[in-house]
């Protein structure tokens, strides 16, 4: 080998050992990571919220009661997408992510239903089971994170 080829398959060595060096770091959350995480809480307790419409004096009220519910897991989710969880904690971050939108999706048929014309303590209560889960498994997720709530 050329003493230019020799200097080169050093200069190649060195760039793979350092590209593979920056990769082995520390797997830990960033800094903040723990505090993003804990902001998306109060999505956990979506489905307590919109059950809150069973009390409702008019449907207009139980809407306004269920769309913010979903306005919350919604923005709960979105908190979570727009947080880069470490590696070792993306399938749990993403199960995170899908509890709270599935959460927002159950919030949004109840909501439908009751534009629709559909008495919302007969929607609500029907739904209720599924709201009760959806806290249960949201509350579950963000816990597998490290969100504390």
């Amino acid at each position: 080998m050329s003493a230019a080829g020799a200097r080169a398959a050093r200069a190649l060595a060195a760039i793979v050992v350092t590209l593979a060096a920056g990769g082995c770091g520390d797997d830990g959350p960033a800094p903040d990571y723990a505090a993003r995480v804990h902001r998306a809480c109060p999505g956990a307790s979506t489905g307590a919220q919109g059950l809150q419409a069973l009390r409702a004096g008019s449907p207009d009220e139980a809407v306004a009661i269920v769309k913010r519910a979903e306005r919350t897991a919604t923005r709960a989710a979105r908190r979570l997408i727009d947080t880069t969880p470490p590696k070792r904690l993306a399938g749990a971050h993403e199960e995170a992510e899908r509890a709270l939108l599935s959460q927002a999706h159950r919030l949004r048929l109840v909501r439908d239903q009751i534009d629709r014309g559909s008495a919302p303590r007969t929607v609500v209560a029907a739904a209720r089971a599924g709201l009760e889960a959806g806290d249960r498994q949201a509350a579950q997720r963000l816990a597998a994170i490290g969100a504390g709530c």
